[in-house]
């Protein structure tokens, strides 16, 4: 079951088995200089290249980095919470083994952004089974996984 409606498919769902030399060497050494964005022309810019990445090689093994990066912009910078929460879907759906905080990002948008603590609570619980590399927010998750449950 879905954590919320999701956007009609433009195409067919990206395989993450091709690598594109275009998008290694034009947009992946790009990415950590981008994050964090300090102002807007830089924000709106790195959506774009994350956007276009997307759109123009849905084949690639990066779209799923990119849709992660693309919904933090869009909490951190355009507070546009219900569109970046997508765009986190997006990144696991297309990478379930992906090493960014895409589950965790999306539930702390729906629990403390968006006040649906009912969507929070499996992403919570996804992040224990799925997102060990952060133990931060593997305790922040166990931590609102007993709040919301009302367990001790």
């Amino acid at each position: 079951m879905a954590l919320f409606q999701k956007p009609q498919k433009r195409g067919p769902k990206p395989k993450l088995h091709k690598i594109i030399n275009e998008v290694e060497h034009k947009y992946c050494p790009k990415c950590d200089q981008w994050l964090p964005l300090t102002n807007y022309g830089k924000q709106r810019k790195a959506l774009g290249m994350f956007r276009e990445l997307v759109r123009r090689y849905p084949n690639s093994t990066r779209i799923a980095e990119s849709a992660y990066y693309i919904g933090d912009i869009y909490k951190e910078y355009f507070d546009e919470d219900v569109r970046a929460v997508q765009w986190y879907q997006r990144a696991w759906e297309w990478d379930p083994k992906i090493l960014k905080p895409a589950r965790f990002q999306a539930a702390v948008v729906y629990d403390l952004l968006l006040a649906q603590p009912g969507k929070a609570l499996p992403l919570y619980q996804a992040v224990l089974k799925y997102e060990q590399f952060n133990g931060s927010n593997v305790n922040f998750a166990t931590n609102r996984i007993k709040h919301l449950t009302g367990a001790k």
